[in-house]
């Protein structure tokens, strides 16, 4: 369940999308990131002053973290989208949410039973 107020956010892509979504936040809190390339995420969490976290998995079984943005390339959505739906996030996922109708509906299934 959300609480009332800001909602905190981790972020998963610091590529082009990442960025405009931390941007575009207007009532929340980033509280990390998370990119494949190092690169990238440092820059990010210098940017937006927030914890660079470093797997896909750590980001999303932060306790203070109650949403995740999944900005990555489509051929991640539906693994990092279902990491985080099992460490009881929110998530926004870019779409398509899956790359087939089969991996979506795993998606679908775990969502229901949230």
């Amino acid at each position: 369940m959300i609480k009332k107020g800001k909602l905190n956010v981790g972020i998963i892509g610091c590529g082009t999308i990442g960025f405009k979504r931390a941007s575009s936040l207007i009532d929340g809190n980033i509280i990390g990131c998370y990119d494949k390339q190092i690169n990238l995420s440092k820059k990010f969490s210098r940017d937006f002053k927030c914890q660079n976290f470093q797997s896909i998995k750590k980001i999303c079984q932060n306790k203070e973290i109650d949403v995740i943005f999944v900005c990555t390339y489509h051929n991640s959505l539906d693994k990092i989208t279902l990491e985080a739906l099992e460490n009881k996030k929110h998530v926004l996922v870019e779409k398509p949410a899956a790359i087939s109708l089969k991996k979506l509906s795993i998606l679908v299934k775990k969502y229901s039973k949230l």
